[in-house]
């Protein structure tokens, strides 16, 4: 009797792989593995696509061996994430090339082939990404949760419920109902299929017929959402880069606003905003406090372990590091000793007022006390201090 219906053309060729199943048929060889079978293309005979083999095998022709061979899974196949890294690789040593040409000179031709290499690339590797966008949604979190799971939810249940179901084969024999004879349904247009579940399963029909529509219903979603990923992929990663964009510049904003109050803070701080602003008249002093401004902005704005820094540039970077840091530590203890040294100073110039106020007076002839050398042995004693730290 399914011979017949097929004759007709009430039962099409299924157009998706053929599901496990642990039944034997007559005509249809089972799978040892038992799971929901993946879903299929309602419009597959209408529209054409080749399967997935025949894209990998098409795509692995048109590399050169040696990046075949660098860019295949552990399935053999051609990985698309690792195809994009082999792009991105390329993409960044032509970049490289290009910062050693421009600095160290080249004719502008041989410029132009640099640079021709260097735009294929970036388009290359954008292309790969889109793609991987594109056709990896049926892999992506979102889509795994909100259609492949309830689709294998839902072929459990079928299954389940339809243990017990068998179908009529010729001669009067019958064999047990298998995912393979629900893809079948499931594949078929609504009237066809109800004509075939009527003529092969009687007053059990309706119920078959209910799990078909189920996930048939769920195959025209799982098509949509991906045609939709396809149609508006471009735009949703458009957005996503520009959420990114937007959350960085916030990041950034912040981060400079709470230096830039920190930094003025810090100018007001009673305890070392001194030490930190210019002095009026002191030359030495500003020109010695701008070039530590420089050094640490610079130290600020470089990144030591940047992928593009030749060793030299990168050894450069650290040894700038390294003295800001130096410079950081020795602050505290340089401070203990500035506002020793400037007390010290501060006594002796107290004392060396006193021994002023108490010179000879011109009428009276009178001495003063000591022997007039005080002054001079607390102003070596100061600068005997000062010599002492600059040792």
């Amino acid at each position: 009797m399914a011979k017949e219906l097929e004759a007709k053309g009430q039962a099409p060729q299924p157009s998706a792989p053929q599901p496990p199943t642990t039944e034997n048929k007559p005509q249809v060889e089972p799978k040892p593995e038992a799971k929901a079978p993946e879903a299929p293309k309602p419009d597959a005979a209408k529209v054409e696509e080749p399967d997935e083999a025949t894209q990998n095998a098409k795509l692995e022709s048109s590399m050169p061996p040696e990046m075949a061979a660098a860019v295949r899974g552990k399935d053999g196949r051609v990985s698309p994430w690792k195809l994009k890294d082999w792009y991105k690789n390329k993409f960044d040593q032509a970049q490289e090339e290009i910062a050693k040409l421009r600095t160290n000179g080249l004719a502008e031709q041989e410029k132009q082939q640099y640079l021709t290499r260097l735009e294929q690339a970036e388009n290359k590797a954008k292309e790969f990404e889109d793609e991987m966008r594109l056709t990896n949604y049926a892999k992506s979190i979102e889509f795994q949760e909100k259609y492949q799971k309830p689709y294998d939810a839902a072929w459990n249940r079928t299954m389940n419920e339809l243990s017990g179901l068998t179908v009529p084969l010729e001669g009067g024999e019958s064999r047990a109902f298998t995912t393979d004879d629900m893809l079948q349904l499931v594949q078929m247009d609504a009237i066809p299929a109800r004509r075939l579940a009527n003529d092969l399963y009687g007053d059990i029909a309706n119920e078959v017929m209910l799990h078909r529509n189920e996930i048939r219903r769920m195959v025209d979603e799982q098509s949509a959402a991906i045609k939709e990923a396809k149609a508006t992929g471009a735009q949703r990663e458009k957005e996503r880069m520009e959420t990114r964009s937007k959350t960085v510049k916030e990041i950034q904003d912040n981060i400079k606003k709470t230096f830039r109050e920190a930094y003025q803070a810090a100018q007001k701080d009673e305890a070392n905003g001194r030490f930190f602003v210019e002095r009026q008249g002191d030359e030495e002093w500003n020109t010695s406090l701008e070039k530590g401004r420089q050094l640490s902005q610079s130290v600020f704005a470089e990144n030591p372990e940047d992928p593009k820094l030749t060793p030299q540039q990168r050894a450069e970077i650290v040894k700038r590091h390294a003295a800001v840091f130096n410079r950081s530590a020795s602050f505290g203890p340089l401070k203990r000793a500035f506002i020793k040294l400037e007390k010290q100073y501060a006594e002796a110039m107290k004392e060396l007022e006193g021994f002023k106020s108490s010179r000879p007076d011109a009428a009276s002839g009178s001495q003063p006390n000591g022997n007039g050398a005080a002054p001079m042995r607390a102003k070596d004693r100061v600068f005997g201090e000062l010599a002492k730290m600059g040792r």
